[in-house]
């Protein structure tokens, strides 16, 4: 009997389960930083208005970089990690010009460089494997 009480009970468990809503995680919280910015640029100020492009800012603060003496921005954002990520950004100066600015993401953990996404590193990604055996592997 203790048998069957055990087997009833992790059939309702199991049904419960299927009824519970599934919880999808869409923002994380990271820290993106701003490499080949011109030295007059490197203010708070831009990383603030990078939010059109990110998302939620949460803090913006420079940094220098260790062993070098240049400074580094770096925000922290609630990113959209079911969009692809960014590897650089183009920004345009007061004189028309266009800046492409690279990327580094602090506290990201798995990322595929292959598509962009978060989740899985390229190495498993499903993408990368079939454009392979098509031979359309891309840089």
């Amino acid at each position: 009997m203790a048998a069957n009480a055990a087997f009833s009970d992790s059939r309702q468990r199991t049904n419960q389960d299927n009824k519970d809503p599934i919880i999808v995680i869409q923002e994380k919280y990271i820290q993106i930083q701003f490499w080949g910015l011109p030295e007059d640029y490197k203010m708070k100020d831009l990383g603030w208005k990078l939010r059109c492009s990110f998302g939620d800012v949460l803090g913006v603060d420079i940094f220098q970089v260790r062993g070098k003496e240049h400074n580094v921005v770096k925000a922290q954002v609630s990113l959209d990690i079911t969009r692809p990520i960014k590897r650089s950004l183009r920004i345009v100066d007061t004189n028309k010009k266009v800046l492409e600015v690279s990327l580094k993401y602090e506290w990201i953990g798995n990322f595929c460089n292959y598509r962009g996404y978060v989740g899985h590193e390229a190495r498993m990604c499903s993408f990368q494997l079939d454009d392979s055996l098509k031979g359309e592997v891309k840089e």
